[in-house]
């Protein structure tokens, strides 16, 4: 015999999903037609039936041979038990047909069994003389039982069911148009299959409230118009299992529908016009569509779907001609149409016109456990002796569906012993099948870009994109551009604090491509930040030419002996950073002692560094153990350098061209006598020598060793140990200032709260911390702070002139002491007179610390011959520290306390 039966891909995969849980239906079709061929194969039954088919709703119809036959097939009786729904279309000759009737009377009997839907039609019959066989059903009846060849007892029990089934509400056409009775009948059946009864899979975990949230705010049907909606987040985070569910759920409820997935891949296989003919043929459910190039197709989307009311999902779009090509424009389709897309990279849908984005998040860690359960044992929940190891996965998962599920899938029915063989293995060698689809998106980026997240992954996941900035961008000159492209790729993140952040599975997948770079061998890899490998490298002298960057952080207790040439070979190495590993916190805040080892560092050669990259960016070498650098080192390309606790006595000798140079950082390197003439270092911002011994501050003066260091005028830290910090210039700026040891990463043990107030109105109290070397360092310590004039204040002076200013201090810990103190008020000419004359600072030490000639130490800053700096007068509240008028000795106060 011959049967027909429709399906088509979505639906298909719904089925076959469905099959797996055992909570989906166990239908083997949607729908079973009854009909009589005489009065409706060529009408409605066939009107009816293409409709179910562009539904997308599987449906069982008996070819027209079939009535020929003397017996009615036991396949279509099986047919009626596998189908969820049965539409009995009665017609004027459906009682004359004995097949027909055998397929009634077993419908009702599975309506009572198996649950079987039962949906009557009464096409040109009224439902009364169904139920009452009356009419032309008294004729059917009467020759019935006139032939003998049919056993009494099936007549009766043909009876019962026509007249259960007349007493079951259905559709009447009787004067009404076809095509309404069959919207109806189709609406029906595709609302009660796939909103009432959804199918529950293992893959759908956590993904409700994100189906609920996409419907409810973005593709409702009470939204009105034509709306583009964009799912966008990393590879492997559920875009397109999130789209299959909301087509799953409303596209029934359009004109017409498509679901093309892939799209990335197919436009690389088959190109945008075949992609073009896809969503024709399934829209207009015609399998030849004749279009010969983009331009052409992109006329008949529009100008065939213009009035047509659809729903299309564009999957795995990564190309704006592909959005071009098949839905270009709002204008394309009818109104209330909808139209998804989902993408890695969210500027992509911004270009493109698409009206809201939702980004796709990771899993909590109760719903990833039960999808990996679910591949793993097939249940929502692990096996009791497997619970540690599962949440150990799902942990190294963090969250990302496709991890969960490739990892799951992997460990079914596997022994205990091979579950943890398997997690061990997942922390040496990361699983390729997944890295494979991270990796799609790293492959799209440029070569620079590519750069950049190796670098991020690497070296500089978790640091503050600021504070890394500078290094980053001696190395990308479009640093931001570059930044938002990974950003719009899914590939990192930046949270509100400014720190840069990726997905572990990405920054694995990122530090696997560096690995594979020459997977025996990590000399010839671009980056080394693994501890053994940096080591094996350094020892052996394995380093080439391709290595860029180096980060070795050493084990507290680890000292490694290298040889002075550890580093010729590295002609392009641009990052180098040898430090120790994270302290305790003990170590931090001052409980524990600090090891030997930290002070004079960890890394050890036998003679002096013989060579290092003139490609250097960064140098930053806790403890470097030589007297300076290697005189054949050229730094004119050096952004930072830190070397903190080195036995550097001079870094280099001379005039060196560090027209890149923006941070020093020296710090604890007590052998330090002087540092470098600074003049050549334009784009100077920070110079730090926190705990240096030598007469740095002298050297500084009296050599003027950064004259000429223009970025200075914004720059926040210049932290010399013991005494005032006075910036020393040859031209005015608006931003002078002077801070007392306000270095980055400084731990406030101590502060003072001092409090102004004029006529007995001032501004809220200043706070002035203090870092914990103050309680070290037996010296005194001043303090300049230029406070903005306070409208309250103004209006005061206008009206009363001030009569008392007081000055209160507030130690917020004990041992802290204000000798002097005294308050200046600044007028426009007194600004005038600091331009035109020169001023002196004398700070004051103790004799047990200080020798007589560093008593007499004076800090003059000369500007004899400079003009005024304009800003200064139209702007007053720039100088944040004023050094010129306020007397330290105390002439001039008024009132202090």
């Amino acid at each position: 015999m011959a049967t027909q039966a429709t399906s088509s891909s979505p639906s298909s995969t719904f089925s076959s999903s469905s099959s797996s849980s055992s909570s989906c239906p166990r239908w083997k079709y949607h729908v079973f037609l009854s009909f009589c061929g005489v009065d409706t194969r060529m009408n409605f039954t066939d009107h009816l039936y293409t409709a179910l088919k562009q539904k997308s709703i599987i449906t069982f119809r008996d070819d027209e041979k079939l009535e020929r036959g003397k017996y009615i097939s036991p396949e279509l009786l099986k047919a009626i038990e596998e189908s969820k729904y049965a539409i009995i279309v009665l017609s004027t000759n459906y009682a004359f047909s004995r097949w027909c009737l055998i397929e009634l009377a077993k419908i009702l009997k599975c309506k009572k069994e198996t649950g079987v839907t039962v949906l009557p039609v009464f096409y040109h019959v009224d439902p009364s003389d169904v139920r009452n066989q009356n009419g032309i059903l008294a004729e059917a009846f009467a020759k019935l039982e006139k032939d003998t060849r049919i056993n009494t007892k099936d007549v009766q029990t043909w009876k019962a069911a026509l007249k259960d089934v007349g007493d079951i509400s259905g559709w009447h056409l009787h004067d009404r148009h076809e095509s309404i009775i069959i919207q109806k009948i189709i609406g029906r059946i595709f609302s009660e299959l796939y909103h009432k009864l959804p199918c529950v899979s293992e893959d759908l975990v956590g993904m409700d409230s994100c189906v609920e949230e996409m419907l409810d705010s973005y593709i409702g049907e009470g939204l009105g118009g034509v709306r583009f909606v964009g799912i966008c987040g990393m590879g492997g985070m559920g875009k397109t299992t999130l789209a299959h569910e909301i087509y799953r759920r409303i596209s029934g409820n359009f004109e017409a529908r498509s679901f093309i997935a892939n799209i990335r891949e197919e436009t690389k296989n088959r190109g945008l016009v075949s992609l073009q003919k896809q969503l024709l043929s399934k829209i207009l459910m015609e399998s030849e569509i004749n279009i010969w190039d983009v331009c052409e197709g992109i006329n008949v989307i529009r100008n065939t779907l213009c009035n047509k009311n659809v729903f299309i999902i564009l999957d795995d779009v990564d190309g704006d001609e592909q959005l071009e090509a098949l839905a270009g424009k709002h204008d394309w389709f009818g109104p209330g149409s909808r139209i998804i897309v989902t993408s890695r990279d969210s500027h992509l849908l911004i270009r493109c016109g698409v009206d809201y984005i939702y980004t796709t998040k990771e899993l909590n860690n109760d719903d990833a456990l039960q999808l990996f359960s679910w591949r793993a044992f097939h249940k929502p929940h692990p096996e009791a002796n497997y619970v540690n190891l599962s949440k150990d996965f799902v942990n190294y998962a963090k969250g990302l569906p496709l991890a969960l599920k490739v990892l799951g899938s992997s460990l079914f029915a596997k022994r205990l012993n091979e579950w943890k063989s398997a997690l061990y293995k997942l922390k040496e060698e990361p699983n390729r099948n997944i890295l494979d689809i991270l990796q799609i998106s790293f492959d799209g980026l440029t070569y620079l870009q590519k750069g950049l997240f190796l670098d991020i992954a690497c070296f500089f996941k978790g640091e503050n994109k600021d504070c890394i900035r500078n290094i980053l961008e001696s190395f990308y000159y479009s640093l931001d551009y570059d930044i938002g492209v990974l950003m719009d790729k899914s590939l990192i993140t930046i949270d509100d604090h400014g720190t840069l952040w990726m997905h572990d599975l990405l920054q694995d997948m990122g530090q696997e491509i560096v690995r594979h770079e020459s997977p025996r061998e990590p000399g010839g890899r671009s980056r080394l930040w693994i501890y053994d490998d940096v080591i094996h490298v350094l020892k052996n002298n394995t380093g080439t030419e391709v290595v860029e960057g180096i980060m070795l952080n050493m084990p507290i207790q680890e000292v490694e002996h290298l040889s002075a040439e550890v580093f010729s070979k590295m002609k392009i190495l641009r990052l180098l950073i040898i430090g120790n590993m994270k302290l305790p916190k003990g170590f931090i805040n001052g409980t524990m002692k600090l090891p030997k080892v930290l002070i004079r560092g960890n890394v050890h050669l036998p003679k002096d560094l013989s060579y290092l990259s003139n490609e250097l960016r960064i140098i930053e070498w806790h403890g470097y153990p030589f007297k300076s650098m290697p005189t054949s080192f050229q730094p004119n390309k050096l952004v930072e350098i830190r070397m903190h606790c080195s036995r550097i006595i001079q870094l280099w000798k001379g005039i060196m061209i560090l027209d890149a140079l923006k941070l020093m950082d020296l710090s604890d390197s007590q052998y330090l006598i002087e540092i470098p003439d600074l003049s050549g270092a334009p784009k100077l911002k920070q110079l730090i020598l926190r705990h240096c011994k030598g007469d740095l501050l002298s050297t500084i003066l009296r050599h003027y060793i950064i004259e000429g260091c223009y970025n200075l005028n914004r720059f926040t830290y210049l932290t010399i140990p013991g005494m005032c910090a006075v910036y020393i210039f040859r031209q005015h700026h608006a931003f002078h200032q002077l801070h007392i040891n306000d270095y980055e990463g400084a731990m406030y043990t101590h502060g003072l709260l001092c409090s102004i107030k004029a006529n007995g109105y001032g501004p809220p109290e200043v706070w002035l911390p203090l870092t914990e070397e103050f309680g070290k360092i037996e010296s005194y310590h001043l303090w300049l702070e230029y406070i903005p004039f306070e409208s309250r204040w103004k209006e005061e002076l206008d009206a009363n002139e001030f009569t008392q200013i007081e000055v209160t201090f507030e130690p917020e810990t004990p041992g802290l002491e204000v000798m002097k103190c005294g308050v200046h008020l600044i007028f426009e000419q007194d600004i005038e007179d600091l331009n035109q004359s020169s001023c002196t600072i004398t700070p004051y030490y103790e004799d047990d610390d200080l020798g007589d000639s560093e008593k007499d130490t004076k800090i003059k800053e000369s500007c004899d011959d400079e003009p005024p700096h304009p800003k200064w007068t139209e702007h007053p509240n720039l100088i944040e520290n004023w050094i010129g008028n306020l007397c330290i000795h105390g002439q001039g106060d008024f009132d202090c306390e």
